[in-house]
């Protein structure tokens, strides 16, 4: 999203090019013409590319200002997933995180690979991002394995010290989230179980999946994947 200070006026023009001596002037078409959103959210835009952003105020009937300073930012890579492009991600690779992958946590993140190829959190908190996706089918599904290494810890357990794993969605780069799946205490599981929760929801969109970690119960996650799933495909619930 673009945003700026409106200084009392309620239409603009923006201009945004990927061209860094693209400069506007007073002959430029603007992409975006009289508007009245601010902020305004930018569509159609490639992955892992620098745009530069020129705004101007719309002050009366042909009437602007002159175009502000460029604004900068780049896109984050983003994967498009339908039938035939899934996403397919074992964390066999010698890098951790995996390409794309992002790890986040207060101070710092815990999530690391494992000699048999997993990836493992046992502190609090903790963040494992997956690389941004475009949703381009109806039926489309994550799944992945998981399991818990210290059960006693999670939420509803016996030493119970607030413990979660949360897997959760953002439709605007992490600004805010809606949760996907969190199981209960009586779900859970030393042993890997796969779980598959439906993307229905977010088809046509780009969005981001975050793997988090409450507490000190150990969690341990394999073989996440996101794809076109047969209609019949059990779902697992939020």
């Amino acid at each position: 999203q673009l945003a700026w200070t409106a200084n009392g006026q309620s239409a603009w023009d923006i201009y945004v090019t990927n061209d860094a001596t693209d400069v506007p002037d007073d002959d430029t078409t603007p992409t975006v013409a009289n508007t009245e959103d601010n902020p305004y959210s930018l569509t159609e835009l490639n992955s892992l590319t620098t745009y530069y952003v020129y705004v101007r105020t719309i002050c009366g009937e042909n009437e602007v200002s002159e175009w502000s300073n460029r604004a900068t930012f780049t896109t984050k890579y983003t994967i498009t997933v339908d039938a035939d492009h899934p996403y397919t991600q074992d964390f066999s690779d010698e890098t951790f995180p995996p390409e794309c992958w992002e790890l986040g946590g207060d101070p710092f993140s815990n999530w690391y690979q494992t000699v048999q190829g997993y990836a493992y959190t046992e502190y609090n908190p903790n963040y494992l991002y997956m690389p941004f996706l475009h949703i381009d089918a109806n039926n489309a599904v994550l799944t992945f394995k998981t399991m818990e290494s210290r059960i006693e810890f999670y939420t509803g357990g016996s030493e119970n010290d607030g413990g979660l794993s949360i897997v959760k969605v953002s439709t605007n780069g992490g600004g805010t989230w809606t949760q996907l799946w969190c199981p209960t205490y009586d779900e859970l599981t030393t042993d890997f179980k796969t779980v598959t929760l439906s993307l229905y929801d977010y088809v046509g969109q780009d969005i981001l999946i975050a793997f988090e970690h409450q507490g000190h119960h150990g969690w341990t996650i394999d073989d996440v994947e996101v794809k076109v799933a047969p209609l019949e495909m059990k779902l697992d619930r939020k």
